[in-house]
């Protein structure tokens, strides 16, 4: 069984990239475009990694991760964005892995892989 991750992007365009990047990975990746629509998501699917940026069109990303690991302590989470300053908020030691947005996909599948398996 592939694992399934759900992707938590508000910008359209990066949504379908990384959409297409994690598929080609051998991911089953349901996308989401909203904090809100995310929690629907996660509460209809059964995920093992959320994958999100903390700047969302509906407001702050780490009130919809709190809401999220509320429902599912057991979900591994990446945070994914441009926004490196939020590293240093406390509400991203939430996250099992931090990771600046990239043109390599590669660092992302890393941090994907590692916190799937690992060591």
């Amino acid at each position: 069984m592939r694992e399934k991750i759900l992707l938590v992007e508000g910008a359209n365009d990066l949504r379908k990239r990384y959409q297409s990047v994690l598929r080609s990975f051998g991911y089953n990746v349901i996308a989401a475009e909203s904090g809100k629509n995310a929690l629907k998501k996660l509460r209809e699917e059964s995920v093992d990694v959320i994958v999100m940026d903390v700047v969302l069109p509906d407001g702050a990303g780490f009130n919809y991760l709190k809401k999220m690991l509320a429902s599912r302590r057991d979900v591994k989470v990446v945070i994914h964005t441009d926004y490196t300053d939020y590293k240093s908020d406390f509400n991203s030691w939430l996250a099992d892995e931090f990771l600046a947005k990239s043109e390599d996909p590669t660092a992302l599948k890393s941090a994907i892989r590692n916190v799937l398996h690992p060591n």
